[in-house]
């Protein structure tokens, strides 16, 4: 993990010019105290916590005639009143590009997270059945050509690898997913661009009992409806196949299944035998549409905006989900100081493989927040989060409720030209 990281910065730093270069560097500082009244997230047993956690970030950029590069890196320490949930969270992230001409864009982008699987993993898929530590590597190299002023065809990999700690005891498995995206895309007006686009990917567990493979193709729109007013969205179909491999017990050749099963197997001289264990390939398959929606209204004093998807994501505990999401936004700026906002997320995912794991999970998160900005560095905020998990065959929801209270200092950006 170390050697990718570095490679990757190297290559990121690469992309860009020496001459005529403008850096910045703009550091920060949080402190934050969490109550939460179910940390894990369970339906029995809850686990309320008090949590206090000091993160450092800094956000940098370079910029060239020819070239940007932008970064931000951030590092959490979380310590919590209960022994055993200590965790240190990193997060990495590095945006590139070179143009190579007035037409052409490389591109490479990194990105690298470790934290929980009841963080981002909660976020994105819905799904999570404990709390247990993830990292997470993407690299994602990318290509953009101007055929003229209103033709673009791109074409980008995202290569992702990602381990979790003590996976022989929770059965999440490390895994690979590597993705190819071609598009090309033509404004038909001034405020409208069509987008065909073409997706593959394949998932891959480290242990090899898992393969998935996923073939889209999408057709989707951008709008400016007013300088308010955009919107956007695709719609499109998904094939995706499957192969489990699992070691299955068998009664040897010759041997039948015996009941009662105080001896497993026997044959026609009633000879017994004990079951063997054959490795087993499921394979599956199943087909259906993809897409998204999204809107964004400007208000006088705030914004509205809208994202509806259905999209294929990798797990680690059958290859790949289904997953349908809606996210809601509202800000609204009571002054220059004083803002509130409210984010609610609705979202599901489905086994996309027939495997009998019952993975299909609901999940409902709503977060109001207010921040303050007690000066031009200093920050208050307050939020109160709450969640809802409902899983297929299970009665019981297990529900959250948490209190954040943080304070933040952000120093002025600093800049030199050279």
């Amino acid at each position: 993990m170390k050697n990718r990281l570095a490679l990757t910065i190297t290559l990121a730093l690469a992309a860009s010019p020496l001459p005529a270069a403008e850096w910045a560097f703009e550091p920060g500082v949080e402190g934050r105290y969490r109550y939460d009244d179910n940390f894990r997230l369970q339906r029995d047993n809850e686990t309320d916590v008090n949590e206090g956690a000091l993160s450092a970030w800094a956000d940098f950029s370079r910029r060239t005639a020819r070239s940007e590069l932008t970064g931000s890196a951030e590092v959490t320490e979380r310590r919590f009143d209960e022994d055993g949930l200590d965790t240190t969270d990193l997060r990495f992230d590095i945006l590139s590009f070179y143009n190579l001409s007035q037409r052409q864009r490389v591109n490479l982008d990194f990105n690298l997270v470790k934290d929980t699987t009841l963080d981002t993993l909660l976020e994105e898929t819905g799904i999570a059945f404990d709390r247990i530590e993830r990292t997470r590597a993407t690299l994602s190299p990318g290509w953009l050509f101007s055929y003229d002023e209103k033709t673009q065809f791109s074409a980008s990999l995202d290569l992702s690898d990602v381990t979790y700690e003590d996976e022989a005891n929770t059965g999440l498995g490390d895994y690979r997913n590597y993705g190819l995206n071609l598009s090309a895309s033509r404004s038909v007006t001034p405020q409208t661009k069509l987008i065909l686009a073409l997706g593959a990917s394949r998932f891959e567990r480290d242990d090899d009992s898992i393969q998935s493979d996923n073939q889209q193709l999408t057709l989707g729109f951008e709008h400016q409806y007013s300088e308010r007013v955009n919107l956007g969205g695709s719609l499109g179909a998904r094939h995706t196949e499957t192969k489990v491999q699992a070691n299955t017990p068998v009664c040897p050749d010759g041997f039948d299944l015996f009941a009662p099963p105080l001896f497993p197997c026997a044959d026609s001289a009633g000879n017994i035998a004990n079951f063997e264990l054959s490795q087993q390939t499921n394979e599956s398959s199943s087909t259906g549409f993809v897409g998204n929606l999204n809107a964004g209204y400007e208000l006088e004093r705030g914004s509205l905006s809208l994202n509806a998807s259905r999209r294929v994501q990798p797990n680690a505990f059958s290859g790949t989900t289904v997953t349908d999401s809606v996210v809601a936004g509202f800000e609204h700026r009571f002054s220059e100081r004083l803002r509130a906002d409210l984010r609610v997320q609705w979202t599901r995912s489905e086994d996309s493989s027939d495997n009998s794991l019952r993975l299909d999970q609901s999940f409902i998160r709503i977060t109001p927040s207010l921040r303050w900005r007690l000066a031009r560095d200093w920050s208050f905020r307050a939020s109160y989060r709450y969640t809802e998990q409902s899983q297929e065959g299970v009665s019981e929801d297990a529900t959250g409720n948490a209190v954040t209270l943080s304070l933040s200092y952000q120093w002025p950006k600093m800049a030199v030209s050279r």
